[in-house]
């Protein structure tokens, strides 16, 4: 009998470390069950988050191709629209007019009904985002036998000296002989330069001035800039003042004076010299028709 209890106790402890073993065994397998899907769920995250970049990338980027497509259509069509209004419709001395017809056989009245599309280069809203303006020729200055163009010249910064040896190149650019003036340039001149030779003609367009000998050393290009949308090749002896722009005033006649015209015609058509003397004094540029 002593002897069987001492077998009790070993048969008892081999009987206990068993689950205990298997307990462990357990453990680790769930734990490495469970760091296995945080991984996977981490790389699952990872993924979505690339596709959903790529994804938003990429429709960002078709919109912006549809965007850019429907802007040339809108500016296309609305050019369209623009020659169509410009080809079939009657004008007066501020612009194109829809309201009122025109009649052709008699002088512009004391007033005129206002323009429904003024062309004194006013910003316009065309279909969808287009902007665009219209001016009218009249209301520039032109680089063709105009002694104002000096004054513009002033009005962006180019020296006295400079403006002289413009005038004067710019002249023996256009004149018909090739004898150059004091400070001027003819044929040989732009030859010894590598320049095209002068047309000995009139000027084009007003991109043809930088053909002139020496221009591009008198203005820059913020210069030029600010110059080119003031500029035409059109030969003209007055001013359109209703539709002159406020740059060309501002140039011509002084930030004050300018100010008294724009003001002045926005209220009222301006169709004489009268109605604007006191203010331009002998500064006025147009005739008596206003044009």
């Amino acid at each position: 009998m002593p002897s069987a209890r001492r077998m009790s106790h070993p048969i008892s402890m081999i009987g206990s470390a068993a689950p205990a073993t298997q307990g462990a065994d357990a453990s680790r397998t769930t734990g490495f069950a469970l760091a296995t899907t945080i991984w996977v769920l981490a790389a699952l995250a990872v993924l979505a988050a690339y596709v959903h970049d790529v994804t938003t990338t990429r429709v960002e980027t078709t919109q912006a191709h549809v965007q850019a497509l429907q802007d040339t259509l809108d500016i296309r069509s609305t050019e369209s629209t623009l020659l169509y209004v410009l080809a079939t419709r009657p004008r007066n001395h501020l612009g194109v007019v829809f309201n009122e017809p025109v009649d052709e056989g008699s002088r512009a009245s004391d007033t005129l009904p206002l323009a429904s599309l003024p062309m004194a280069g006013e910003p316009h809203v065309g279909l969808g985002r287009t902007r665009f303006s219209v001016q009218d020729e009249v209301g520039l200055v032109s680089i063709n036998g105009d002694d104002r163009l000096d004054r513009l010249f002033a009005g962006v910064g180019v020296s006295a000296g400079n403006r002289r040896l413009l005038a004067e190149r710019l002249r023996d650019y256009v004149d018909l002989d090739d004898q150059p003036g004091l400070i001027g340039a003819e044929r040989f001149d732009y030859a010894r330069f590598g320049k095209p030779p002068p047309s000995n003609w009139f000027l084009a367009a007003p991109p043809e001035l930088q053909r002139v000998l020496g221009v591009d050393e008198m203005l820059d290009a913020n210069q030029w800039r600010r110059l080119r949308p003031l500029l035409t090749a059109r030969i003209q002896f007055g001013y359109n003042l209703n539709t002159m722009a406020s740059a060309v005033a501002v140039a011509l006649f002084g930030e004050e004076t300018a100010q008294a015209l724009l003001e002045q015609r926005a209220e009222t058509a301006i169709l004489s010299i009268s109605q604007v003397r006191t203010r331009l004094g002998d500064a006025r540029p147009a005739n008596d028709e206003g044009a």
